[in-house]
């Protein structure tokens, strides 16, 4: 068998992902079918087969490791338990105000694991001190909402268990090992950064060459995430490979010898992954060099797919769970993108494949009707925008999946970034080392930094301008993932046949001309069909409202967004669900009334320019802060309407009343002056009713509240809305209540739950059940929650 490591690394892998996979039986079957289909491919002796038949081990060994560690990390025996134990910090990292260190063989309830503590910013704590720690363990917090960051899942993949916010801790013994040295001089280098740029440039350059985003402008990060170029902030293998390479070529130079030189530059850049805090990312980069320097130390041929293989084998043994990691995926896509797909496609290209099949130059000039100089220029161009392209269209994938958005800008961005962030990090290490015997020449450099990063900045928002920059796909079905990789190793399959006999079949010729139409339609597979949906979605914003909807023709509408307990609900909880159904604007936004708990999202949203139209009930013009909102609607681009009671229209099929306040209900109170929607979407009935109390639902026009289907419950469930004579003449079938986890109100009322249990209805907490999503398809609305 040839590649015999690279074969071991894939059966222990598809083992680790069959594990993780949500569908197991989906993932590893289709996993095993194209493991025993390749494998099975292999026309070799019988005796050079033995290896096949130990792949099972390995495939087996894959799911038990990554089961055994995800069981000890889910485990929730000691959650809210007060907690005294004592651990090694393995990493801390500045995280706003305060400190986020990870604790390595804590002992919790007599077992060994990570914890990860929040400390003041300035707890004189380091890499490798021995501390004891007392406090309350807390799990990490779930995702509620399409799109919205999953703490528990990342803090999994890292290992973590708990997380604790100590009462006090006492520093037994302070870290002297290699560690704890690499982590003192990662701080003293990051602070000579501080000495001759600014606090901007100076957070890229950290964020560039050690990982460290704390004093990283929160900004910058965004636009370069939009663009599509986040990934040069990030330690990568472009980081890896640029030291690992000037160092080795540096040492031959000055005569340190092929094995030396090997030797030392690959201490130096594993040390380099040990300061950085050695992602999954990182380690997989690293390993994959040393195996590249012991390749040159032993004399051996360095085989990219073994390499890849054998460091994601020592990957996930070491630490199964980084597989959930997003950054895992993305790191192995780019780098299967250019080792693998880039090859493919080269192969694919007319000239490259008149080449294999040994036509002449001449042959070649005549059939494409250019000079032999234009065709080279053609060719150099090509190789150069080539392992871009490939890297674009490898990870276009993943993209949609993990944002729901592709930045289409970002291929023609990384043509232009890349060659100058190849300048920009060994300039920023050389100016690093310059600033320890001069700040002003460390400074002239700083100049040259500054400029590069300037000319980013510019190429991003210009591109950003430009229509289409970024193409917003939603985030499509996990088996639209399975279906686009499928297509694209077929085609990588058939572009570079192993077997000589197959290129010289009639059927291999023609499949390996035809193989681009398998990337064509993994391109196009992504076209989203969510959009197509009308919905209705209640989104956990903790205690507040936020209710997303779109109608049959695709208008986007949002009734009142925000939050008394989530801070940027906006940004953490609405933008993440909105980028999850592929939309980039909310058309009109309805503000029920003026309290934070309703429109402290929909302020972010303006300020973003994301609504268009912001609807606010007439009687709310006396109220200064809503008047602040209309003025900052205006200021921002979206035009102010105002309804009031009776006021009626039509938006996609769906018929919208309004039937409450009337202009006369100024003297009640803000809660009692919330705007009430009666909203009929293909057949089934939404009635929306701010925070009205009972008195108010009193008063209601009995035609409007009758006969409804589903109620979103008034003032989080408070006990002093939803009498029993309102449910009654509501006659709603299933109610919504949107409140918070450990509301200091109470929410919701016991007696608000008994009435709506009297009333025989199905109600769902937000707080419970995450966000409440109702598409609509074929006429009918279906019913899911996030929280299962």
């Amino acid at each position: 068998m040839s590649r015999p490591l690279m074969w071991v690394g894939v059966a222990y892998t598809l083992g680790v992902i069959w594990a993780a996979g949500d569908q197991k039986l989906f993932y590893g079957t289709a996993g095993i079918v194209l493991f025993v289909w390749i494998t099975g491919r292999i026309r070799q002796p019988w005796k050079e087969k033995r290896l096949f038949w130990l792949l099972p081990v390995f495939f087996v060994s894959g799911f038990v490791i990554f089961d055994q560690a995800m069981t000890d990390v889910k485990d929730a025996s000691m959650e809210n338990q007060f907690m005294h134990t004592r651990g090694i910090i393995c990493q801390s990292e500045a995280k706003g105000k305060t400190l986020a260190v990870t604790l390595s063989d804590a002992d919790i309830n007599g077992r060994k694991k990570k914890l990860l503590l929040y400390m003041e910013k300035d707890a004189p704590v380091a890499v490798g001190d021995d501390i004891e720690v007392r406090g309350i363990l807390e799990k990490p917090e779930r995702a509620s909402n399409p799109g919205q960051f999953d703490g528990a899942s990342y803090y999994r993949s890292k290992g973590i268990a708990y997380i604790m916010r100590p009462d006090g801790y006492t520093i037994v013994g302070k870290g002297n090992s290699y560690p704890a040295l690499l982590d003192k001089i990662k701080k003293f280098w990051c602070g000579r950064y501080q000495s001759f740029l600014n606090e901007e440039d100076a957070g890229v350059v950290r964020a560039v060459l050690t990982g460290d985003k704390a004093e990283m402008d929160e900004k910058t990060e965004q636009l370069y995430m939009q663009a599509g170029i986040v990934h040069v902030l990030a330690i990568s293998g472009l980081h890896i490979s640029i030291i690992g390479m000037s160092v080795y070529t540096l040492l031959k130079r000055l005569g340190g010898g092929l094995k030396g030189s090997a030797c030392l530059s690959g201490f130096i850049v594993l040390s380099y992954g040990v300061m950085t805090g050695f992602g999954p990312s990182t380690e997989r980069a690293v390993i994959m060099f040393l195996v590249r320097m012991g390749a040159v130390y032993l004399g051996c041929t360095y085989d990219f797919l073994s390499a890849l293989s054998f460091s994601a084998l020592i990957l996930f043994v070491s630490r199964p769970l980084s597989i959930l990691q997003t950054g895992v995926w993305f790191s192995f896509a780019a780098v299967l993108s250019i080792g693998v797909l880039w090859p493919a496609i080269e192969k694919s290209i007319p000239w490259q494949y008149a080449k294999t099949k040994n036509y002449k130059i001449e042959h070649l000039k005549k059939s494409m009707g250019v000079k032999t100089t234009k065709r080279e220029w053609i060719e150099r161009m090509i190789r150069y925008i080539g392992p871009s392209a490939a890297v674009t269209i490898g990870t276009l994938p993943l993209t949609a999946f993990c944002y729901g958005a592709v930045p289409l800008v970002g291929f023609f961005l990384n043509l232009l970034v890349l060659p100058l962030m190849n300048l920009f990090v060994p300039m920023a290490i050389g100016a690093g080392g310059v600033s320890l015997f001069s700040i002003s020449m460390a400074g002239f450099c700083g100049g040259t930094l500054h400029f590069i990063l300037q000319i980013n900045r510019f190429l991003c928002e210009k591109m950003l301008i430009l229509p289409f920059s970024v193409w917003r796909t939603g985030v499509p079905p996990s088996a639209w993932l399975l279906i686009d990789y499928g297509l694209m190793i077929g085609f990588a399959l058939l572009a570079l046949p192993e077997h000589k006999w197959f290129k010289h079949t009639d059927v291999g010729k023609i499949l390996i001309k035809k193989s681009w139409l398998l990337m064509l339609a993994g391109l196009f597979i992504l076209i989203p069909i969510r959009k197509m949906h009308p919905m209705v979605a209640f989104i956990d914003v903790g205690q507040g409202d936020g209710i997303f909807m779109r109608t049959a023709n695709g208008t986007t509408w949002l009734i009142d967004g925000g939050s008394s307990d989530v801070q940027n609900v906006g940004k953490y909880r609405i933008i993440p669900f909105m980028n999850y159904y592929g939309e980039k604007s909310i058309d009109y936004a309805c503000v029920s009334h003026g309290d934070q708990d309703h429109i402290s999202g929909v302020r972010e949203l303006l300020l973003e320019k994301r609504i268009r139209h912001l609807v606010l009930t007439a009687v709310s013009e006396t109220d200064e802060t809503v008047r602040e909102l209309a003025d900052l609607a205006v200021s921002n681009g979206a035009q102010v309407i105002y309804i009031n009671e009776d006021t009626r229209w039509e938006s996609g099929g769906w018929q919208f009343w309004c039937l409450y306040p009337g202009r006369e209900e100024k003297e009640k109170s803000e809660n009692d002056q919330s705007m009430v929607l009666r909203v009929n979407a293909s057949g089934t009935t939404f009635l929306f009713t701010g925070d009205i109390s009972s008195e108010v639902e009193n008063v209601l026009n009995k035609d409007g509240i009758s006969d409804v289907d589903v109620l979103k419950t008034a003032h989080h469930g408070s006990g002093y809305s939803s009498s029993e004579e309102f449910l009654k003449a509501s006659k709603a079938k299933m109610a919504v209540i949107s409140c918070g986890r450990k509301n200091r109100y109470g929410h919701p009322a016991p007696e608000t739950l008994e009435r709506m249990q009297k009333a025989d209805m199905q109600v769902y907490i937000t707080m419970k059940t995450g966000a409440v999503i109702m598409p609509c398809k074929k006429g009918k609305f279906l019913l899911q929650t996030w929280l299962k």
